[in-house]
């Protein structure tokens, strides 16, 4: 939630604040100015109210639930990334795992995923992005147009790239943005170097 930046800050506690159950819930007061938000020490409260009740009948017992619950309803309004840090262990979302199992088995040569930095400009894409990149690569997979590893990465990586959307906070570089070459680990031998860079 923390990376959704069209997302303002009174709609992410509210979308936190939804799982939490009605007990101790009131209704969002406006502050002077008129604007309506939640603050944490009101989420804090209703839920210490709702901990205090011996009767309590909610789908949320624990910590786990609770933390479930939340991860479900941020993902009702937000594409994931597709490396997957908050998870344990942290690992790649399953629509990559999958995509490179198809292509993999068209292509005849290893594509090994662990060779991609989870820092990459992949596991930096979200999910939906990942959809698009997936669909332009499928077809270059099928045409033949990879040869082997670090051909096919250079490519993949590229096209993140053009679907990637700068967060607001993120400092870029226009001058080496684009430069995927320390993005994953190159195989010996398969000679490919990314035209638009140095290779030094």
């Amino acid at each position: 939630m923390s990376f959704a930046a069209y997302l303002e800050q009174n709609e992410k506690w509210e979308l936190i604040f939804q799982c939490i159950p009605n007990e101790g819930y009131t209704e969002i007061q406006p502050d002077r100015w008129g604007l309506y938000f939640r603050t944490p020490a009101e989420v804090t409260h209703a839920y210490k109210i709702w901990l205090a009740n011996p009767n309590r009948r909610w789908d949320v017992w624990d910590m786990k639930t609770l933390s479930d619950k939340i991860e479900r309803k941020c993902l009702e309004h937000i594409s994931p990334f597709c490396w997957q840090s908050w998870k344990d262990p942290p690992r790649w979302c399953p629509l990559v795992v999958d995509a490179f199992i198809f292509w993999e088995r068209k292509l005849g040569f290893k594509l090994d995923l662990n060779k991609i930095h989870s820092y990459s400009i992949l596991g930096r894409l979200d999910e939906q992005s990942f959809r698009k990149v997936s669909e332009i690569i499928g077809s270059k997979v099928n045409k033949k147009m990879f040869k082997n590893w670090n051909q096919f990465c250079f490519a993949l990586l590229k096209e993140c790239h053009e679907h990637y959307t700068i967060p607001e906070d993120e400092e870029c570089n226009d001058d080496d943005f684009r430069d995927v070459s320390g993005d994953f680990k190159r195989d010996k031998g398969a000679d490919f170097h990314d035209p638009e860079f140095s290779d030094d």
